[in-house]
């Protein structure tokens, strides 16, 4: 479209008028030599593809807002979950240590007491046991160890919210741009004139 601007004192310019997306025309309301005034709707754009594509990021804004919210109730959980496996972790240690100890003396007993007085099969039982209760320490030791990463798996639950709140705000702004090029399907005259 070619357009002329009505201006006090001249004959006005001439500027060429182009959609800002592409498509098919679906409605012309102008024809040459026509006398539109400023904001008057000139041109329309099939506007199918754009609707979609404001539908597409609503649905992502929806999604990644879900994934967010998702994350923050993943942190909230991490914040009570750590520490308590933490603090659950240092009391399985107390436990093992005390078993130990109580196998310990009992292997201590089978061995001080005179082997008349008791059997093989009691001290290989002892035995068996303070190794049992060994193995059990050191494997709550490494489940405490693991469990006193909370500071680290804390902060992991963390970024993962951060990362998801930049999720969101990105498909904000793909639903802005979306509905931006909804809105250029319609031109419009830039100010009083002719066609």
């Amino acid at each position: 479209l070619t357009f002329t601007a009505v201006e006090a004192g001249s004959g006005g310019n001439a500027i060429t008028i182009a959609p800002k997306v592409s498509g098919y025309v679906v409605q012309l309301n102008v024809d040459d030599n026509t006398r539109v005034h400023k904001g008057d709707l000139l041109v329309v754009i099939d506007r199918r593809d754009y609707l979609a594509q404001v539908d597409q990021a609503k649905a992502q804004l929806g999604l990644a807002q879900a994934q967010q919210n998702a994350a923050q109730i993943q942190l909230d959980i991490a914040r009570v979950q750590y520490p308590a496996q933490f603090q659950q972790a240092k009391a399985q240690v107390n436990s093992a240590q005390a078993t130990l100890r109580q196998a310990q003396a009992a292997y201590e007993r089978q061995r001080s007491v005179d082997e008349r007085a008791t059997t093989q099969q009691n001290i290989d039982t002892a035995t068996a046991q303070q190794q049992t209760a060994n193995a059990g320490v050191q494997q709550a030791r490494a489940q405490l160890q693991t469990a006193s990463l909370v500071p680290q798996q804390i902060r992991q639950a963390e970024a993962t919210v951060a990362e998801r709140r930049q999720q969101v705000e990105q498909a904000r702004a793909q639903l802005e741009q979306a509905e931006l090029n909804l809105s250029y399907c319609e031109i419009r005259a830039p100010s009083d004139g002719w066609i």
